[in-house]
């Protein structure tokens, strides 16, 4: 008869028991809460709010085109540049030419230049909508629809909200190009931001850098420092001894963004390639920690398991055999 079919994940210990195992991705937390960021032009004691819009630029003769639609002709120029060369060429209404009735309207004696105007406004939008796009612009417009100067435009940040549902603005504070990042060992227990290193498998990484020093001098200080935290005998409020690391809130890697972290920092030493001694600080950012849903009770004195499966040897190749060739 044929044999029974294994199947499942199955961890082999080292005498060749196997242990049936099951597996289920881990959960994350968002420690990093979100920004609610508003645009806008300041204007004495209150903002008036913006929001982005799309500028169409299109193809200058696209405007040609609809003129010749509209049943007016249409030339070729060619004429210097104001510095003599190269020529530059367009299109433009001829000189001479009769106007067309259609644009004659446009004039005080029409009986309803306003709804000719707006008959004309809505010809030339239908027939910008079938010109194909050969740029785009992004900008700012206000609540009415009009173009705001981008340059006038601040970002800022709701700080609260009052009974009546008014938001309170804050210019946004991420607008420097000094970062600090402050290493508070003693004060308060939510001051302090020297944690044990044992917590930095905690976090989900979504960055990793090395971080060292810009002088000589940086360089020393930090090698004390990396010393101090790497001897196992760092000494945390609540007297405990142990390896330390640095975690820092509300950090931004670049100027302006809204893009808030974690940081943990933390010291290594390693031998580089050529035998010297060298060390470095690694910076992790972050944005959540991890949630674990399936913890297994620690068995205590005098437990049994509640029920016992026979365990058979499995066969597998040796470690050397299946690193063979991949490393």
């Amino acid at each position: 008869m044929p044999s029974k079919k294994i199947s499942g994940l199955f961890l082999v210990l080292p005498d060749g028991q196997h242990i049936k195992v099951r597996s289920k991705k881990i959960s994350f937390a968002n420690i990093v809460g979100e920004r609610v960021v508003r645009y806008g032009v300041a204007s004495e004691q209150t903002v008036n709010l913006v929001d982005t819009a799309t500028y169409p630029i299109f193809d200058a003769r696209s405007i040609y085109r609809i003129l010749e639609q509209l049943g007016v002709k249409v030339e070729e120029f060619i004429e210097p540049s104001a510095e003599g060369s190269p020529l530059l060429a367009g299109q433009r209404p001829a000189a001479e030419q009769e106007i067309p009735a259609e644009i004659q309207r446009l004039f005080p004696d029409a009986p309803d230049p306003i709804g000719r105007l707006e008959g004309l406004a809505k010809v030339f939008a239908a027939g910008l909508a079938k010109q194909p796009l050969q740029s785009y612009s992004r900008g700012y417009k206000n609540l009415n629809g009009e173009a705001v100067d981008s340059s006038s435009v601040k970002r800022y940040m709701v700080a609260s909200v009052d009974e009546e549902g008014i938001e309170h603005l804050t210019e946004f504070p991420y607008l420097e190009t000094t970062h600090f990042m402050p290493v508070k060992e003693k004060g308060k227990p939510d001051e302090v931001n020297v944690i044990p290193r044992i917590y930095l498998d905690k976090f989900l990484p979504e960055g990793h850098y090395e971080i060292y020093a810009a002088d000589d001098a940086g360089r020393f200080m930090m090698h004390s420092l990396a010393q101090r935290y790497l001897n196992g005998d760092y000494e945390f409020p609540n007297g405990e001894k142990g390896e330390a690391m640095i975690i820092i809130d509300g950090f931004h890697l670049t100027s302006g963004t809204t893009q808030e972290y974690y940081v943990l920092l933390w010291p290594e030493f390693y031998t580089d390639k050529e035998g010297k001694d060298k060390f470095i600080w690694r910076m992790m950012t972050t944005k959540t920690r991890i949630m674990y849903s399936k913890g297994m009770a620690v068995p205590v004195d005098g437990e049994v398991p509640k029920t016992v499966q026979a365990q058979k040897r499995m066969l597998t190749p040796s470690v050397a055999v299946l690193l063979e060739g991949v490393v």
